[in-house]
């Protein structure tokens, strides 16, 4: 406080006279409050002074007569209660006396028990930044360990490696109870003298002691104590003195630490301080020896005192370390939470009567909240209710919010709140300031006091509440909780926390309702009110409260859980209440019978076309009125549920699938409104709809009243509220009010199995002030009885239905007898006749249906109208069930639901009996544009069982019923006969099997041409294919007969002596794009007919499985549809010695299939290193002994296309197979064939040959990946569902939403994921429609995500693929926009590899794809190109040569540099191709081509430098250096120098060539930071870009817009310089410090920091390396100081802190030419009265008045325009990019520090691995451990062949680092097969093995 003479008068009340005197006190009111102020500050720190003395004082006395033991012991309790007091904060304490002495204090709570975070210090660890090695280990008592330990931590990305050589002695402690986990921890860690370590000790420290220069050792004495702390956890201090032992060290160590962490500032100053020093020296010994003391006092080594800073740091990084280890703040919250809940709430006491008085206090809040609460505008979309109005002067806020939670968990969160999360997000929301709270388990009080942000102008402000909780039991049994919220004012128990100055404080006052629905569901109520303390303007204030109202969202998408099952929790509820006798209230009468009276007036019901299948809908309208007010409309239906079941769903009116639907729907809302008193039976709820003009926006609010009635069924009244009704913000004061009234009654009938049955109704009335149209009430009453439908959908169970229904048709069939009339038993005698002459007939063809295993043929004449199909198939089920379903099938709810899909207009079904049915039916096949009407069917069918087991299905004409299912007169009826036979054979493999076959006759009426009936045979008859596939059993057969195999198989012999000989590689073998991007292929296409080839692939399955499926000939899972193979065993010669015949379809060219049937041999043997064989030999097999493969084969045709082969041609091959167990569930399969094909074949007629023969091996591999669960499945095995998905949707002829579903089906990690996540099957429904679509906002969790939201989640895939450059960033960005696709990617590892090549697909698939981004990259391009061509034309025919040869001379550089990047990047594939990717370069298309193959998909082409996306990059970093720049800086300059009027035309190329700039640099930053494969390699650079679609346009818009304004600014800043010098008569001084001096600067630093070496140039000598790097440096210094291209800040490249000071040139550049613009005006004025002293005319005037304005336009306006532009675009960017980055901007990280640091610091072998990519020179100090790492693993890459090891990796593999000379040698080729003729194919496609360097070679993978 002021002292009395000091303490200002009062101001005056009285408002002022006028704006002066306001102003004046105003000013005066200022100087009070800062005198104020200032006298507080001073009171403060004299305070602060007093304590900081008491605090020593008292420390003094605590210390004094304390041994060294004793006050260590002392430190640790001081940090260990500064850790209890700061609660669940995450953070290392550092009570260090002083940074700079050697002692260090430090405190750290770890998540878990001490014991096991000694184990964890104890451990082994070599790799990562911190490394522990165990020397020694000494032998100790129980409670006792001692070892001698080497403990490294690498610095600055391994810049500086800081050691300990240390004893650790750990002496535990143990606990009362005999608790391991309350057990302490002393341990002594002391340096040991590295002289004194002898024996196998010192070979061990020798063999892992850094020989880094940058090595810096430690000395260690310090004590750690591990006590058990709350929760599980541990406390972990440190106490202890750190030195750094004398080291010799490069002089030039300074330069290297300098560039480590932003920690070691301080260090660095000191460092170069000592480096000056030396320099010095050095200096002055030049004085006395000239050159040579500068050379030897800069080389020679120093002795060099150690900075403990380094220590201390490591240290800290340690204890760090250890925490980020055990860290798991969540899993500590829990048992916070857990412990209240058991302990404290149980045993809480009773409230204390101040308690009490705090409910007292805040009863009326829900009163006035009721009464004045108004709804947020806008708050409709939100699945909660928020409110905001103000009362007695203060501003409220409320939400309502139903939660997915118990009560309980509920108010833990509100009271147990010093938590790990709550604390993460106020530090987030409010930084630093404080967070103080104080909670007794023995009281229902907790005090918390929380420093709130506010944004300025306001003032943070200080909140200290006092919060009470209590329980409430209500009538019903269930839970209430009410916490009141006062301000700690209240609270009379004394002062909680100590006073904090420099806060202003503000008061809440509010209370929190928490009211159980369920064990699991809770609603929450909060209402509170904040005084800031200070008058603040309505708007701010009301937008801090929504700020503040977001808790809302934040907790309901916290508690969120799974959408069907919170609603099945909430009508279990209602259903419970239900069955209870609840008596209705006088009211609630009076509503039934006012309902009853007003629904039952009038019986004129008229019939409306309802557009739901299964719902009856009728409406009540006066006849004699066109314009009308009231409309009753009622509908019914049958529902698959009880009627309880029916009436909870319509009685919860807001449960989460109605909302889904309201949001599909976007026309209307619906809330749940608050009332003072809640019943058990009724609701009070409020809706919002969008009608038709003329009524809009229109809002309900209703009771919903259920009742129980005496005849079992039961009624919800839909009563409107009354027109005087308020409360809780109701009626809306923006929508008017409509009256809806209805009775919803649901009734039980009878059940279907086991399937519950009701019947449901609702009538309802519709009523408006507004008289509306007839017409607008029809549709209205549609919309408002939709929800019958709805009900309908919800628990459709028509899968359960049909299993039922078709079970007990079965049942019928089997037991049931039946009476035919004569009319049925002539129908099936003759469908018998029928069956029979379908048998015989003759020119039958094939047609497919894409099953394999049903033959299916038709015959049909060109133009005839009468068309005979015929099928067969093996049905894996008896003929009772076999024919129950094709009966069945006919009117089955799923064919009903599905009819519509599949081309059906009408679709109507009359049962007649048991065995008998009417079916009338209109199919639209598609041809109707083309004359093709739609076809109408009336038949009878009928099934009958024969004595001999046969059953019979007829189907046949019917005349009858016309009446009631009239004939369309829009279509043409058809006469159909057809005829099923089912016949009972003898049960395979334990599964019972009946042979069904299809016989169809149908007269189509009409001409029908060929094309017409090769669209409908097939669907004839492909009803065979769903019988089989509905009963097929393959996989429980294949299972049980191959575990019989693999019994079988211990007992197998040995095979040949030259079997594995077979699998080598040939001479002229070369690799090839192989069947599956898993696996590999080698082919030799031999001269003439023969071809061998060779597929490697891992199987997820055991050897034995393997060669089991592969063994078994007969597994429809081994037959391959693409060429139609089916094999069996026609002769035993032994257990794994069978004959085999294969029958194969041949498809011939303009004939019919033919079948070949072929004998083969097939052996199994296992090979005498325990793998196992399979040879497979053909007598007729023409053998190729003299190329050493042996005969090995059998004869097969394979079905090639006609574009590959004019003719069919016979193939023969041989296949040899080998199977090698590498882990349990991993076998490594080989398979070798030889085909040899008849005639002439072409190279790409037999690379097909060889990948069918192969195709197997995929087969195999996809078959076992296919039976993973979700949780086994790896990213390979997504790669695989991937393209085995492609396959069956491109060749599906069912829809493809049906295709998905049979799809997901058969996978089961994708059937589980389907299962576990609803949404899943509709997103990938939605998926591959590949429509564009605007990306939709579905923020819930996985577990909460319905259909709806997974449908949204597809359609948005598309058109993040259309705006990203590759599939890859697509789907990155994709995921990125949804949570649950984020926690379905992060839970399953094979989901993203699946999706990406989905994507890929679907990108090549659509017109929008690969052509749309071909267009964007050749549109810039071209723009930019033709400005360039069209200025450069300008000049030429303005004579100004000078600028038409520098613009001409600039385009040709372009392309040189462009022709240069080809040759380099595709030397050694040959001259050809270096031609054919120099045409685009040419004729400047390059850009576009480039884009082309990175949109395709392609990767790192073997053979290349680059890979293409890298290419593609320095191309168009070429593309700017030597053609978008100087072409803007050349026009800037010859608009500058004009003397004519410049047209617009210059104008308008000068922008377009800016933005083209800017576009292109733009492109760069985006496509890489996007980049997913860059984003996992570097996650601390990459990443930078929003995953939000608005950020990421905002981020590249900017880019782009900066990007093109620093051109422009830096180009008219040279421009400027020019003109400057030359008539300043300074010279180009300016131009050249500009430009030459700032490149010269940029140079000298790099050779300096030794950051010169480019990392992209590898294997050149020494001087190449040298140019080479200039030369690249300079571009990029150049590149960025026009562009301010964002990529290049990478630390390999310029880096943050060049980037920056390249900025900042460029804005330095222009504030000095606008210094220098009046200088240069005036000097030209000058000149001008100099040279026209003779006449002043009107010529000189207007040139003068031209230079004039154009560089006043230049200097002014152009500038600002640009400058403003820069500004504006950065600062966007800045404020949208992710905050971690910008860090990356001003980072001093060396280039190879960055290098040295990712290999170091990553354990992910993939990103060691990009070292190679990197020169050696970067990272020659860690060669041997990069050597050392390739050595360790080598030979697990060799069996495990990770993806990233491919042909290029390994090609950068020095050949010394490979372990063992097997490896070195051996080669793979690599080449396109589309390339030239086969001997330049050989002789271009050596080009790796020959010549090359010597430490390189490839390796590969026998």
């Amino acid at each position: 406080m002021l002292p009395q003479d000091q303490v200002p008068p009062p101001s005056s009340t009285q408002p002022p006279a006028d704006v002066a005197s306001l102003l004046q006190e105003n000013s005066k009111l200022r100087a009070e409050l800062k005198a104020a102020n200032d006298f507080h500050k001073e009171e403060l720190s004299v305070l602060k002074d007093k304590i900081n003395k008491l605090k020593k004082s008292n420390m003094d006395d605590k210390t004094a007569n304390k041994t060294d033991k004793e006050m260590i012991d002392f430190e640790h309790d001081e940090v260990f209660e500064t850790l209890v007091k700061q609660g669940a904060v995450e953070g290392l304490i550092d009570q260090s006396s002083d940074h700079r002495i050697q002692r260090c204090s430090f405190g750290e709570v770890i998540h878990d028990a001490p014991s096991n975070v000694v184990n964890f210090l104890l451990s082994d660890s070599k790799i990562g930044l911190w490394r522990r090695h165990t020397l020694l280990k000494f032998k100790l008592g129980k409670h006792q360990k001692k070892r001698l330990m080497l403990w490294q931590y690498y610095l600055g990305g391994g810049a500086v490696c800081v050691e300990f050589v240390i004893n650790v002695s750990v002496q535990r402690i143990k606990a009362v109870h005999d608790n391991d986990d309350e057990d302490e921890y002393v341990i002594d860690l002391k340096s040991a003298e590295e002289d004194a370590i002898t024996g196998l000790a010192l070979r061990q420290l020798l063999a892992v002691q850094s020989s880094s220069t940058g090595t810096q050792k430690a000395g260690i004495d310090c004590k750690m104590k591990i006590k058990p702390f709350e929760y599980g956890q541990a406390a972990m201090t440190l106490i202890g003195k750190l030195t750094a032992e004398v080291t010799k060290k490069a002089a030039e160590r300074t330069g290297l630490n300098r560039s480590v962490t932003t920690r070691f500032q301080k260090q660095n100053t000191s460092k170069l301080k000592r480096g000056l020093r030396r320099t010095k020296t050095a200096l002055k010994g030049t004085l006395k020896g000239g050159l040579g003391s500068i050379i030897s006092g800069l080389t020679k080594e120093h002795i060099i005192e150690g900075d403990v800073d380094v220590i201390r740091s490591s240290v800290e990084s340690i204890m760090w370390a250890i925490a980020d280890k055990f860290s798991k703040p969540d899993f500590i919250d829990e048992r916070r939470r857990k412990r209240f809940l058991e302990e404290d709430m149980p045993n809480a006491p009773p409230l204390t009567s101040e308690e009490e008085n705090v409910f007292s206090t805040v009863e009326h809040i829900k009163s006035s909240f009721l009464k004045n609460g108004k709804l947020v505008k806008g708050n409709w979309k939100e699945e909660l209710t928020k409110y905001m109005w103000i009362a007695e002067e203060n501003l409220w806020y409320a939400y309502d919010v139903t939660l997915d939670c118990s009560p309980q968990d509920m108010l833990a969160r509100c009271i147990e709140f010093d938590t790990y999360h709550e604390s993460v997000i106020h530090q987030k929301k409010n930084s630093k300031l404080p967070r103080r709270i104080s909670r007794n388990a023995d009281s229902h009080s907790v005090l918390y006091r929380f420093g709130q942000y506010f944004p300025p102008p306001l003032e943070n402000r200080l909140i200290d509440t006092w919060l009470v909780w209590k329980e409430i039991l209500l009538s019903d049994g269930k839970k209430s909780f009410l916490v009141g919220i006062l301000p700690m004012s209240e609270y009379s128990g004394g002062e909680a926390f100590p006073s904090e100055g420099g806060f202003i404080n503000a008061d809440v006052t509010g209370m929190l309702s928490i009211t159980e629905i369920d064990s699991n569901i809770c609603r929450v109520l909060r209402i509170t009110s904040i005084d800031l303390k200070m008058p603040i303007a309505s708007h701010l204030l009301e937008k801090l409260t929504l700020h503040i109202l977001r808790e809302a969202n934040n907790l309901h998408s916290y508690y969120m859980r799974d959408s069907s099952t919170v609603d099945r929790e909430l009508r279990s509820v209602v259903i419970k209440n239900m069955k209870q006798e609840v008596k209705l209230e006088k009211d609630q009468i009076e509503v039934f019978r006012h309902l009853d009276q007003l629904l039952h007036e009038g019986d004129a019901w008229t019939p409306i076309a309802s557009p739901h299948g299964g719902v009856k809908i009728e409406a009540q309208f006066p006849e004699s009125q066109e314009i009308q007010q009231t409309v009753h409309g009622r509908a019914n239906a049958t529902v698959d549920c009880t009627a309880y079941e029916a009436a909870a769903w319509f009685f919860n009116h807001c449960s989460r699938e109605r909302m889904d639907i309201c949001k599909e729907e976007e026309k209307q809302e619906r809330r749940e409104v608050s009332k003072e008193k809640e019943r058990v039976n009724e609701k009070l709820v409020a809706e919002i709809c969008n009608l038709p003009f003329p009524l809009g926006l229109t809002q309900f609010v209703s009771r919903l009243i259920w009742k129980q009635n005496e005849d079992g069924s039961i009624s919800v009244a839909v009563y409107s509220a009354p027109e005087d009704f308020e409360n809780a913000g109701y009626p809306l004061d923006y929508a008017q009010r409509g009256l809806r009234n209805g009775v919803f009654t649901a009734v039980d009938i009878a059940s279907v199995g086991e399937v519950p049955q009701s019947k449901i109704e609702l009538h309802q009335s519709f009523s408006t002030d507004l008289p509306v149209p007839t017409e607008m009430l029809r549709m209205i009453v549609l919309s408002s009885l939709r929800c019958i439908a709805d009900i309908s959908k919800s628990f459709k169970r028509d899968d359960s239905i049909d299993r039922a229904a078709l079970a007990q048709l079965a049942n019928i069939i089997s037991t049931t007898p039946q009476h035919y009339s004569k009319e049925e038993v002539a129908a099936i005698e003759s469908s018998k006749d029928l069956h029979t002459k379908g048998k015989g007939l003759t020119g039958l063809k094939l047609i497919d249906i894409l099953d394999p295993f049903v033959d299916t043929k038709m015959v049909h004449q060109p133009g005839a109208n009468l068309a005979t199909c015929v099928g067969k198939a093996i049905i894996d089920t008896c003929v009772e069930e076999s024919a129950a379903y094709a009966f069945y099938h006919i009117y089955s709810r799923k064919t009903k639901r599905t009819s519509s899909e599949n081309g059906y207009t009408q679709y109507e079904i009359e049962n007649i009996n048991d065995h008998s049915l009417h079916f009338f039916a209109t199919k639209d096949y598609g041809f109707s544009d083309f004359g093709f009407e739609p076809r109408q069917e009336r038949s009878k069918v009928t099934w009958a069982k024969q004595p001999g087991g046969k059953i019979y299905i007829s189907t046949s004409d019917f005349k009858g019923l016309q009446e009631k299912y009239p004939i369309n007169p829009s279509s043409r009826l058809i006469s159909t006969h057809s005829v099923w036979e089912f016949k009972p054979l003898p049960p395979k493999r334990g599964v019972q099997q009946t042979e069904v076959s299809l016989t169809k006759v149908v007269d189509l009426m009409g001409v029908v041409t060929s094309s017409v009936m090769g669209v409908i045979g097939p669907e004839l008859l492909v009803e065979l294919s769903h019988l089989r596939k509905n009963f097929d059993k393959s996989r429980e057969m294949d299972a049980m007969y191959q575990t019989q195999l693999i019994s079988s198989m211990t007992g197998l012999g040995g095979g040949s002596k030259d079997f594995d000989a077979k699998f080598q590689l040939p001479k002229n073998a070369i690799q090839t794009k192989g069947l599956s991007s898993v696996g590999f292929m080698w082919v030799d296409l031999q001269a003439g007919s023969h071809v061998w080839g060779k597929s490697l692939i891992m199987v997820k399955a055991s050897l034995e499985e393997t060669m089991a499926f592969l063994w078994d000939t007969e597994s429809r899972a081994n037959s391959r549809s693409g060429s139609h193979i089916q094999r069996f065993v026609s002769e035993s010669k032994g257990d794994f010695d069978v004959l085999v015949t294969t029958k194969e379809r041949i498809q011939r060219k303009g004939q019919g299939p033919l079948y070949k049937e072929t004998p083969s041999n097939m052996r199994m043997f296992r090979t005498m290193k325990g793998e196992l064989g399979i040879t497979l030999t053909s007598n007729e097999f023409r053998g190729i002994e003299k190329k050493g493969l042996g005969q090995m084969i059998s004869a097969r045709i394979s079905k090639l296309t006609s574009m590959l082969l004019k003719e069919t041609s016979q193939v023969n091959e041989a296949i040899n197979i080998k199977a090698t167990m590498l882990e349990k569930k991993k076998t490594k399969l080989e398979f070798v064939s030889n085909v040899q094909i008849e005639g002439r074949p072409t190279k790409a007629a037999k690379l097909l040959a060889i990948k069918n023969s192969l195709r197997q091996s995929v087969d195999t591999a996809f078959y076992f990946s296919n039976l993973l669960s979700k949780s086994k499945a790896t990213d390979e095995d997504g790669l695989l569902f991937a393209e085995k998905f492609l396959d069956e949707l491109r060749n599906s002829k069912t829809t493809k939403v049906e295709a998905v579903n049979t799809f997901i089906e058969s996978n089961t990690a994708l059937k589980e994921l389907a299962q576990e996540f609803l949404f899943i099957e509709p997103m990938l429904c939605a998926l591959v429609m590949n429509n564009l679509h605007s990306i939709e906002r579905v923020e819930t969790k996985a577990e909460c995500t319905g259909r709806s939201g997974g449908r949204s989640i597809g359609r948005s895939l598309a058109i993040s693929l259309a705006t990203n450059l590759t599939a890859s960033a697509g789907v990155d960005e994709w995921i990125h926009q949804f949570p649950a696709l984020q926690e379905v990617d992060k839970r399953n590892e094979w989901f993203r590899p699946m999706i990406e090549t989905i994507g890929f697909q679907l990108v090549r698939d659509v017109g929008w794809g690969v052509k749309t981004k071909l267009i964007i990259a050749a549109g810039t391009s071209a723009s930019d190109l033709f400005t360039d061509i069209y200025v450069t034309y300008l000049f030429w025919e303005s004579d100004r040569i000078e600028y038409f040869i520098i613009q001409f001379c600039m385009l040709v550089v372009s392309v040189v540099l462009q022709l240069l990047l080809i040759v380099v990047q595709n030397r050694h594939l040959g001259k050809r191709q270096i031609l054919t990717e120099s045409i685009p370069a040419l004729i400047g298309a390059k850009p576009a081509y480039d884009a082309y193959k990175v949109a395709k998909g392609n990767t790192h082409e073997p053979g290349k430098l680059l890979s293409a996306q890298m290419e593609m990059s320095v191309s168009k970093i070429i593309e700017l250096f030597g053609e978008a720049i100087p072409g803007a800086l050349i026009q800037l300059m010859a608009i500058a120098t004009s003397k004519d009027k410049v047209s617009n035309a210059s104008w308008i190329s000068l922008i377009i060539s800016a933005t083209c700039t800017g576009f292109i640099a733009g492109t760069l930053g985006y496509d890489h930071d996007t980049d997913p494969k860059l984003r996992h390699l570097e996650p601390n650079f990459y990443g930078y870009t929003p995953s939000n679609a608005r950020k990421r346009t905002i981020v590249f818009a900017s880019m782009i817009i900066f990007s093109s304004s620093m051109l422009m600014i830096r180009c008219t800043a040279i421009v400027f310089f020019l003109l400057y010098g030359k008539v300043s008569g300074s010279g180009l001084s300016y131009f050249y410090i500009y430009v030459f001096g700032d490149l010269s600067v940029d140079l000298m630093i790099r050779i300096f920091r030794k950051d010169l070496w480019y990392w992209m140039i590898r294997n050149s000598s020494r001087r190449v390396n040298i140019i080479s790097s200039i030369v690249v440096r300079l571009v990029e210094k150049v590149v960025i100081d026009f562009t301010s291209l964002i990529h290049l800040r990478h630390p390999i490249e310029v880096g943050g802190l060049g980037y920056i000071s390249s900025v900042i040139t460029t804005f330095a550049g222009i504030f000095i030419v606008s210094l220098l613009k009046e200088d240069y005006q005036n000097i030209l004025l000058k000149d001008f009265a100099g040279n026209s002293s003779m006449i002043y005319n009107s010529t000189l005037q207007k040139e003068i008045d031209e230079i004039s304005y154009k560089m006043a336009f230049l200097s002014s306006k152009l500038v600002c325009t640009y400058i403003g532009l820069a500004i504006i675009s950065i600062a966007v960017f800045f404020q949208t990019i992710e905050k971690d980055y910008i860090r990356t901007f001003f980072n001093t990280t060396l280039g190879y520090a960055y290098t040295i640091e990712q290999f170091q610091n990553n354990e992910d072998d993939a990103i060691k691995a990009q070292i190679f990519f990197s020169s050696h020179l970067q990272w020659k100090s860690i060669q041997d451990d990069v050597k050392g790492w390739v050595e360790a693993n080598w030979m697990s890459w060799v069996h495990e062949k990770p993806l990233w090891l491919d042909d290029n990796m390994q090609n950068l593999i020095p050949q010394e680092y490979i372990p063992t000379e097997e490896f070195k040698a051996y080669s793979t080729k690599s080449i396109n097969l589309a390339g030239s003729s086969r001997a330049s194919s050989n002789r271009e496609g050596s080009f790796r093995f020959k010549n090359m360097n010597k430490n390189k070679r490839i390796v590969a993978f026998k």
